[in-house]
């Protein structure tokens, strides 16, 4: 009897000996330090430049990213100590209330978002469209927040220039295509040129020696099943245009075509009957395209957006 005692606090022993104790999960309290120097930090300024110096150099375009890796960070955890950037994941940035933010100082407009990435990294996005023939300078501060609390010890700076791609024109060329947001600069005076837009959408006009141009046409169909209607009064208004245009408005001359498959009935950004599609339109930053003639013109109350 006094064997099978011994042998049953054995295994309670055991039992209780071999019950896991959970670990206690890592949480992030802040940052031990500024983001690392120069040297380390060469290797993190994907668009232009070396260094610390090389992210106040950037030269982008529209519809770019610069990827920036957390181990640019040194983070504590909530006794103090610094951890491995390997520990630092997603999750860990979620479950402890950490934000990446930005704030611009100049050229507002030049970044789009700044967020956190799946595979741990911070994801900077250019805006996708410039409208404007001229660079754009800008300067933006990063920043993470923890708890909804700035910590100053994160700010990272990034500025530069941010422009679309060139196109040198010369004379003797009838046509160019700037639907990829791309700026044509004129080698010389050339008197009629035909500039795609995209879409079906060209318009003609005149280049001047030295002159930069920029045009890209936005279509918007519509489809009520999906959601999207244009507008509500009007269902026979199927397509929507809007161009965004520098230097090739012609007031007072009819110098836009659009290539379409079938005849539409267009109408301009005011709701006036302007022609069809047939022949060439004049020029207007908005067409609604309707396959049917309103007599009355559109009264747009729900002008999208």
């Amino acid at each position: 009897m006094k064997k099978e005692v011994i042998a049953f606090v054995c295994i309670l022993s055991f039992i209780f000996i071999s019950i896991p104790v959970p670990a206690k999960e890592t949480v992030l309290s802040g940052l031990g330090g500024l983001p690392v120097d120069e040297g380390e930090a060469a290797a993190y300024a994907l668009l232009g430049g070396a260094g610390v110096d090389g992210l106040r150099a950037l030269s982008v375009r529209p519809g770019d990213v610069l990827e920036l890796p957390l181990h640019l960070y040194t983070f504590l955890d909530e006794n103090g100590i610094p951890i491995g950037p390997d520990i630092v994941t997603p999750a860990l940035l979620a479950a402890s209330k950490v934000k990446v933010r930005h704030s611009a100082n100049i050229g507002p407009q030049a970044v789009a978002s700044v967020n956190f990435t799946p595979g741990g990294t911070i994801l900077v996005s250019f805006r996708e469209s410039l409208v404007q023939t001229r660079e754009l300078a800008f300067e933006c501060r990063i920043y993470l927040t923890f708890d909804g609390r700035r910590d100053p010890l994160s700010e990272i700076i990034i500025a530069g220039e941010i422009s679309n791609p060139i196109i040198t024109v010369s004379p003797g060329l009838r046509s160019v295509d700037l639907s990829g947001g791309h700026i044509a600069q004129a080698a010389g005076y050339i008197r009629e040129i035909d500039v795609h837009l995209g879409h079906g959408v060209s318009v003609s006009s005149t280049f001047f020696t030295g002159s930069r141009y920029y045009g890209v046409a936005k279509l918007r169909r519509n489809n009520p099943e999906e959601g999207n209607t244009l507008l509500r009064d009007y269902p026979e208004v199927e397509l929507l245009y809007t161009l965004d245009t520098v230097g090739l408005r012609r007031d007072n001359l009819d110098n836009v075509t659009l290539r379409l498959p079938k005849l539409y009935y267009a109408y301009n950004s005011a709701g006036d009957y302007i022609g069809t599609t047939r022949g060439a339109l004049p020029y207007s930053p908005v067409y609604y395209l309707s396959s049917s003639y309103i007599a009355a013109g559109l009264r747009l109350i729900d002008f999208p957006s």
